[in-house]
């Protein structure tokens, strides 16, 4: 395997956008009320001026020379890079015909039928209580006691019975500890519930995935090669999804014997939401090209 881009280059999402946005649903601001209509009241009177920069939304544009870089501090947009097979030359060389193909696989919510949340409640003696719907409640509470600089003994992560995950559940969001803190910081218990166009813009996402496939054939119709090249948006604050590549490399033969495979992917940071694993770890989007 190749990894010329390891480990990768991914930004951690701060706790409030500081001087910029890098992607609708970034957040700007905390409201704390007594109920949901006083703090979407206090919410609704706050305004923010906002200067337009230039933009990367597109997969392929994003690494081209010229392109606005998203993090000035990393040169480029391209945050991982994997590959098999791109010294050994051009895998379909003995093909007496090639077979191409370029496949979209867009971008898509996992949309659970219950939202992101957490209810957060301070203990005696500076412990916490969350209670948070995850599908992985003990690494959740591994990265929230992190970020919080607490002990891992200090702090209860709960996964009740989970409404839908799908895989964007599976990870702690800045929202967990932003409520995290301000219970603590308030010493009383705090809830936030995620609203489902909230859901829609900050629930980490997935697929999102351009794909150019060359297959090889003898005149006889056996394959002889496969070259595919890979193109993955990884968002903004790329998630799991920022190397999930190295699936898709593992798996770009499906169930056929492929005597020579040359596989290239970049994963490249622009202005969407994190991204992450949907349903099989791109399982299928890696045999659409076979």
């Amino acid at each position: 395997m190749h990894f010329p881009c390891f480990p990768p280059h991914f930004a951690r999402p701060p706790p409030l956008a500081k001087g910029k946005v890098r992607f609708v649903g970034d957040i700007i601001a905390v409201v704390v009320a007594d109920s949901f209509a006083a703090a979407a009241d206090a919410a609704s009177m706050i305004w923010m001026d906002y200067d337009p920069l230039p933009a990367v939304t597109d997969p392929e544009k994003a690494l081209e020379e010229g392109a606005p870089i998203l993090f000035d501090e990393n040169g480029s947009n391209l945050c991982f890079e994997t590959g098999i097979g791109l010294e050994d030359g051009d895998p379909n060389e003995e093909a007496d015909h090639i077979a191409k193909v370029r496949i979209v696989s867009q971008r898509l919510a996992g949309v659970p039928l219950e939202s992101n949340g957490i209810i957060a409640i301070p203990e005696e003696g500076g412990s916490l209580t969350t209670w948070i719907p995850s599908q992985n409640p003990i690494a959740v509470r591994e990265a929230l006691a992190a970020q919080l600089g607490m002990e891992q003994s200090d702090l209860r992560v709960a996964a009740p019975t989970v409404g839908g995950g799908f895989g964007p559940k599976g990870g702690v969001y800045v929202e967990h500890v932003i409520t995290a803190e301000l219970a603590r910081q308030l010493a009383k218990p705090l809830k936030w519930t995620e609203l489902r166009s909230e859901n829609m813009l900050s629930l980490a996402q997935g697929r999102g995935m351009t794909m150019y496939g060359e297959m090889g054939f003898s005149s006889d119709g056996k394959i002889v090669g496969l070259d595919a090249k890979v193109i993955a948006d990884a968002g903004a604050y790329p998630a799991i999804g920022g190397f999930l590549t190295v699936f898709t490399q593992t798996m770009i033969q499906g169930v056929y014997d492929i005597p020579k495979i040359r596989y290239h992917a970049r994963q490249r940071s622009d202005q969407h939401d994190s991204h992450c694993s949907i349903s099989r770890r791109w399982t299928s989007r890696s045999n659409t090209v076979t």
